[in-house]
């Protein structure tokens, strides 16, 4: 096949040159899963030293919400200032929440740097090439996310069947607690199966980078004509040229 030809002729590293032109079109290595990974964290931190005191401040400012209504004539400035008063309360509690998108962009950046670019979203009418679209379905990124998907859900489902058999046989007892006792106690079941699969996640997130970094590698090697064509242009400008004979 042609382009199997041309992909076993691209035998050379990539240039300085050929990076910086990948880079300005948006081709650089980055990891859905380490920004994910990333946000997870973030969230079992916030939700460990936070996230029961968040249940009981909403907890404590609906059944205000539900006393000042029952204490209350009821007409609509009543019922919106209930509202409103209830919305800012609960968006001061869940404030730091807000974080997370904030600290998905930071790992974004900490794997590509300061990026901007709209080449990713310029039309592209070789995508509509049927042989172009079988090639993406048979490439190793195809295949690599597929594998990727079906791991990660084979890893969340066995922890969370061995976190919860070792549970069971707390099962029992939950007839007799509060609604409070029982969500604590899903809670810290939920908390034991994240902290099982995170480590994983941990794992997957760094491959995967690590696919995308030589992926990207891979996409960006040249042929030796297209190195010596490169070396040609570069040494044709002027400037350089006459720095070339300053030396």
């Amino acid at each position: 096949m042609p382009w199997q030809e041309d992909r076993d002729q691209r035998t050379e590293s990539a240039t300085p040159r050929r990076r910086q032109e990948a880079r300005e079109k948006g081709q650089v290595a980055k990891s859905t899963e380490v920004g994910s990974t990333v946000i997870l964290i973030s969230g079992l931190v916030v939700f460990y030293f936070f996230g029961w005191g968040m249940i009981q401040s909403i907890k404590d400012i609906m059944a205000e919400s539900i006393s000042r209504s029952g204490s209350t004539i009821l007409t609509q400035e009543t019922i919106g200032a209930i509202f409103k008063n209830t919305i800012m309360d609960m968006s001061y509690v869940l404030f730091p929440i807000t974080i997370f998108p904030i600290i998905g962009i930071m790992a974004n950046v900490m794997q590509v740097g300061l990026l901007f670019t709209l080449e990713p979203l310029t039309p592209n009418f070789s995508k509509i090439n049927p042989l172009e679209g079988i090639k993406r379905i048979v490439s190793e990124r195809a295949l690599a996310e597929l594998i990727k998907g079906i791991f990660k859900l084979i890893v969340i489902g066995y922890m969370s069947y061995i976190v919860i058999k070792g549970e069971m046989v707390r099962f029992a007892p939950l007839v007799d607690m509060s609604m409070t006792g029982i969500i604590f106690y899903l809670g810290s079941i939920s908390f034991k199966i994240f902290i099982a699969t995170l480590w994983v996640l941990i794992i997957i997130a760094i491959l995967d980078y690590a696919f995308n970094k030589w992926e990207m590698e891979k996409g960006l090697r040249m042929t030796k004509q297209e190195v010596k064509e490169e070396v040609k242009e570069t040494e044709g400008q002027p400037l350089i040229k006459s720095r070339i004979r300053s030396m």
